[in-house]
């Protein structure tokens, strides 16, 4: 019997699934002290696989149920081991002690199986399980995923091509797997493609609040194809093997290298060339980003060889369609590979006036609240999730914050995380709570046409009598003339009666 050390019930499920299928032996997944005991009281000889969580396995009953199983324990394998250098330190503990198990069966081997191993990882597992043997490394590279490198321009703009296509196709969309990476950004991608496909069960949401039986009910859909497009957190993806996805979108930078091969390994699982997109959006995000994932995002290089650098791989033959850096990728329905017309020019908007400033921001977000609990209740998709699946209490503030500038429609529409079809209800509870201002500037319009002068001026009376006779001539006094160099007389005189004071003195002597 082998014990396999699995960290989410979805791929352990899936793993039973096809086990039991395909071999006809018989494989259990003990979840809990109770499954525990009930297997170690009465075992299944026909046993060959025993899945248990890192939490079970270390716990006390797992210790117990390890150190003395009821048919003899051949190994411990441990699948995703790259979760232990990366989920161990704060997100679950448990990975970290399941190195403390050597100690209970020493003479049982161990063996760490896992898809995306950098040399720091496969070091820090070693440590970790304390193992000693050799590591055994296969082909990372898988041909038939072409890997191209986006920046994005908006969530709408993206995404218009596939909405296109799930409003045309519908069940006959190609699977498609977007990753995201917070739970707000699924639901408002969720909300974009739902209002798109209107409710038709095309689109499910997958993140790890859901309940274990939407979220079994989300993979058997894709699983049957009744589900066409899955928009998910990390909390989907490893060890899930749908043969036919053919399009993975991680929208937005990745946590780590690691996280997007593992991402991107959901597509090509069929002989047909598949796509991988990585989408980024701004420059900030290279800041952000953690060097890694910086330098992919930043590669001018083949994105591929990259790619398998960084994990370990260095060796890879030159292929046709390889990636968006290389160039040769052939278009086909996939969401991003559509060529995108130049955006048009805006318009210049008016001024508008704002609203009154009143006390009532609490009675509208009261109103609001209210808004959402009434749509819930018409919105029986969203029962798994709870009201601020319709709006988040972050868009409601928004929503507060903003509402002395949102006058129509689409201001409304431009708020992130407001539904379509509560535009018209939100912008109604704006105007009875915060009313726009009357424009006291401008003077009030002139009513009508001012009234038409009545007729034409009277007209003049012949003309003006001529002015008799010419007036008198103006007497022309004629300048004084002077010879050139003789000044007048009258100068000569004054020069000459004016005294010499040196004279007198001279004459006197």
């Amino acid at each position: 019997m082998v014990v396999v050390i699995s960290p989410l019930q979805a791929l352990v499920a899936d793993q039973v699934r096809r086990y039991n299928i395909k071999t006809g032996y018989r494989a259990v997944s003990l979840s809990g002290s109770d499954a525990i005991a009930a297997f170690r009281e009465n075992p299944d000889p026909g046993t060959r696989l025993v899945f248990m969580a890192p939490e079970d396995a270390t716990s006390t009953a797992g210790r117990q149920f390890i150190a003395n199983t009821p048919i003899k324990l051949g190994l411990v394998a441990i699948d995703e081991a790259h979760c232990i250098p990366e989920w161990g330190e704060d997100f679950r503990r448990a990975f970290r002690m399941i190195g403390t198990l050597r100690a209970v069966i020493p003479d049982v081997p161990f063996m760490a199986l896992t898809a995306t191993a950098t040399e720091a990882v496969r070091s820090a597992v070693q440590t970790e399980l304390h193992l000693t043997g050799e590591v055994v490394m296969g082909d990372l590279n898988r041909e038939n995923i072409t890997i191209s490198r986006i920046q994005s321009t908006s969530m709408t703009s993206d995404f218009q091509p596939l909405v296109e296509d799930l409003q045309a196709s519908g069940r006959d969309t190609k699977k498609h797997l977007i990753y995201l990476p917070t739970k707000q950004k699924c639901m408002a991608m969720f909300e974009l493609l739902q209002d798109a496909v209107q409710g038709r069960g095309l689109v499910e949401v997958f993140h790890a609040d859901l309940s274990p039986a939407k979220k079994k009910k989300v993979l058997e859909g894709l699983q049957a194809g009744d589900v066409r497009v899955v928009i998910a957190t990390v909390a989907f993806g490893m060890g899930i093997d749908i043969p036919d996805v053919s399009c993975v979108i991680s929208y937005g930078a990745p946590a780590s290298v690691s996280q997007l091969y593992q991402q991107m390994g959901r597509a090509g699982r069929s002989s047909e060339v598949e796509a991988a997109y990585l989408v980024y959006h701004t420059t900030k995000e290279h800041e952000k980003a953690k060097p890694e994932v910086a330098s992919i995002l930043t590669e001018e290089g083949c994105l591929r060889k990259a790619l398998l650098k960084h994990l370990g791989q260095s060796d890879m033959p030159q292929q046709d369609q390889c990636c968006s850096n290389c160039g040769g990728l052939t278009q086909d329905a996939s969401c991003l590979l559509s060529e995108r017309l130049p955006p048009a020019p805006k318009a210049r908007k008016k001024p508008r006036p704002h609203r009154e400033k009143t006390d009532n921001g609490g009675q509208l977000k009261q109103k609001l609240q209210q808004l959402r609990d009434q749509e819930f209740n018409l919105q029986p998709q969203f029962c798994f999730f709870g009201p601020c699946a319709v709006m988040t209490d972050e868009t409601i503030d928004r929503l507060l914050k903003y509402c002395h500038r949102l006058h129509t429609k689409e201001d409304v529409k431009s708020v992130k995380g407001v539904s379509s079809t509560m535009v018209d209800s939100i912008l109604a509870a704006i105007d009875e709570f915060f009313p726009e201002k009357s424009n006291q500037r401008n003077p009030p319009r002139r009513q009508g046409n001012p009234p038409r002068r009545q007729g034409n001026p009277p007209r003049r009376q012949g003309n003006p009598p001529r002015r008799q006779g010419n007036p008198p001539r103006r007497e022309r006094i004629p300048p004084v003339r002077t010879t050139q160099g003789n000044p007048p007389e009258t100068l000569r005189r004054s020069k000459r009666q004016q005294r010499n004071p040196l004279q007198e003195i001279t004459n006197h002597v």
